[in-house]
Order: structure tokens, then sequence, then C-alpha cells
């Protein structure tokens, strides 16, 4: 969680004022048991572990690090609470710049045309006879690509086609779901991925359904 070094500062100085009254213990004392709740030490060791046993729907927040979302809130307690205290105005709107400089950020961006002409390419691959359709992208060895990148292209050309796709992208996935790896490198792959495929499709009583296993080749 990037804040900058002199929006923290100016947070952690809050919390020491905020210090001075019940109600700023109380916001100080939460944020360090979130905090620490949240951590996970040795790579598997968490306290957030016993919320997922003792509180309902505790396991259906997987992503824990987002945490951070609602600390950047308590965070902006200690930074209004340094700001109002200052003596000097020009010094905390000065601060208050800086402060606001520290949050700008780049991030990545895509043709958006480029894209939709990718996505146009795996439409036209889809069967307009199937009920459904299973995306893979044949690649290379020597090619590299991000493995959720061909199911988030199956989920828009599923938005295209109006029709449903067994791609999916998400921190959860079904019971024995063996579909996760949509990027195949070889013939013999995509043998393997068909049979995976049919398999999943019977144990869930949907063998009798059209789905298309559709392969975009280079």
């Amino acid at each position: 969680m990037g804040l900058g070094l002199v929006t923290l500062l100016c947070s952690l100085l809050g919390f020491r004022l905020m210090w001075r009254n019940n109600w700023g213990k109380v916001v100080v004392v939460s944020t360090l048991i979130i905090f620490v709740v949240s951590l996970n030490f040795l790579g598997h060791l968490s306290l957030w572990r016993i919320v997922q046993e003792i509180y309902p729907g505790g396991t259906s927040i997987r992503a824990v690090c987002r945490v951070s979302l609602l600390l950047l809130i308590v965070f902006s307690f200690g930074v209004a609470t340094f700001l109002d205290q200052m003596k000097s105005k020009w010094l905390a709107y000065i601060l208050a710049v800086v402060m606001c400089s520290e949050q700008v950020a780049v991030t990545s961006s895509y043709d958006k045309k480029e894209y939709r002409e990718r996505i146009d390419k795996i439409v036209a691959l889809i069967p307009k006879d199937s009920d459904a359709f299973y995306y893979a992208s044949l690649i290379s060895k020597e090619e590299i690509e991000t493995p959720y990148g061909c199911q988030l292209d199956a989920m828009w050309a599923q938005i295209r086609v109006n029709r449903p796709t067994l791609n999916g992208y998400s921190g959860n996935e079904p019971p024995g779901w063996p579909l996760s790896e949509c990027l195949v490198k070889s013939s013999s792959a995509i043998d393997r991925l068909d049979r995976d495929l049919r398999k999943w499709l019977e144990k869930n009583h949907a063998s009798d359904k059209n789905i298309a296993l559709v392969i975009k080749r280079k």
C-alpha cells in the first residue's frame, strides 16, 4: 500500500494526536488489530484463519490484502487530524499539496481497437450452433503469455456471442475444475484438454450439451 513518505508521516503524527482522547484510541487500536490480523507470517501463517473459522461468511473474503483499502480511510483520519491541529494554515496547505502529488501514479493501458480485433478473431471461431464453448490458445514453446489472458478473452467473446463459456477467472474455482490452464503448446495438450473437458461435462451431467472446444492457432 503506497501512501507516500510525507503522507505516511503526517498520518502517524495524526495518530499520536488522536491518542489523546478515547475515540482516537479506539480508532488507533482497531487499526492495529486489523493490520496485524491481516499479516501473513512465513508464507502461510496468519491470524486471519481464526476469523475465517469463527465469523460466518469469513471464508468468502479471499483477497485479505484488500484490507489496505479500509486502512486508507483510517490513515485519512490521521492526516486530517494532523493538518487540523497545525497552527500555520499555509504550511498545512503546502503539505496538502505535497501529499496530493504523492498520490499521482501512472497505470498501464492498452489499445482498445487492437483488443477488440483480437476478440473478433475468437468470435469468428465459435460455432454458431454451439450451446456454450471453452476457449484455449495454442502458443509455441518460446512464447510467454499471461495464464489468465485467454480466460479474459473468452469472457469478452462470451458477451459478444451471448452464449456461456466455461472459461473464467476468479480467486476461487469450481470443485474439480480441470480447465484453469487455457494456454496449450502442443497437439497432445489439446487432446488432453478435450478429454478433461468431456470428463468434467459428464461429471456435471452436461454431456448432452453441444459444448465447442475453440482453439486459436497462430
